[in-house]
């Protein structure tokens, strides 16, 4: 089935994306895992590794789908409470099996959301984390001021996002890999290539790394850093409010 791709911000895009994870919902994480050669999970553990929390604190993740973050934050912090928040119900459904599989249903919660206008209070949470959802949304700047929101005085915003490598022969790599093999073996085990051919759009239209630092900035966010991961096709932002 070939879908038309579409401009970032067309007011469908949300419908558009929700159709995307609701299709490739089953085999999503074993996709992620095939195409990242299973570098996926340490991206996980480090942007889990970037938030501490005290003793029974509170964590959102933002568009967690799946729940593979709001697990790794739970398992990274003892004691800790982590809200998982998502607007696929296909996707949460898998999230929600697999956070009872892992005994830690006492400790994260699920709740359908919307990213641009998170259903908290301000000053709720010791920390807020999103992975790879900040391309898919319409207004990033918006998104971002939400997370800051709800996010509590000195408790960091923490973003995990694609990235396009620098180093000219990575890049060649990297964009002949993004091209030829992603929708292949993503068509393959999901039966949508044209998702995977919107994710190479998606990206290809992202912030830089420096570009997106600014917008955090924009919004209030201070010492906010970033950290290339794994030759710069992932990059992990830091912010403070």
């Amino acid at each position: 089935m070939n879908k038309p791709l579409l401009d970032p911000a067309i007011e469908d895009k949300a419908q558009y994306v929700n159709c995307i994870f609701s299709g490739i919902a089953q085999r999503y994480d074993l996709t992620n895992h095939l195409l990242t050669f299973g570098l996926v999970r340490n991206w996980y553990r480090l942007l889990a590794s970037l938030v501490v929390l005290p003793p029974r604190g509170r964590a959102l993740d933002v568009g967690t789908g799946t729940g593979r973050i709001a697990l790794a934050l739970a398992q990274a912090n003892p004691e800790s409470h982590v809200i998982g928040l998502d607007f696929c119900p296909e996707m949460m459904a898998i999230a929600q099996r697999r956070i009872k599989v892992s005994g830690l249903g006492a400790r994260i919660e699920l709740t359908v959301g919307d990213a641009l206008d998170l259903p908290f209070l301000d000053d709720a949470f010791h920390c807020v984390t999103t992975g790879f959802v900040l391309r898919n949304v319409v207004d990033k700047g918006r998104a971002i001021a939400e997370m800051r929101r709800v996010v509590m005085p000195g408790g960091r915003v923490v973003c995990l996002e694609l990235n396009n490598p620098q180093l000219p022969l990575l890049r060649y790599i990297h964009r002949l890999y993004l091209h030829r093999i992603v929708p292949l073996v993503g068509g393959a085990f999901t039966g949508q290539k044209w998702a995977y051919r919107y994710l190479i759009y998606s990206l290809n239209h992202f912030p830089s790394p420096e570009e997106l630092k600014g917008m955090m900035e924009m919004v209030g966010l201070r010492e906010v850093n970033y950290k290339m991961l794994s030759g710069g096709i992932v990059v992990v932002h830091v912010g403070v409010k």
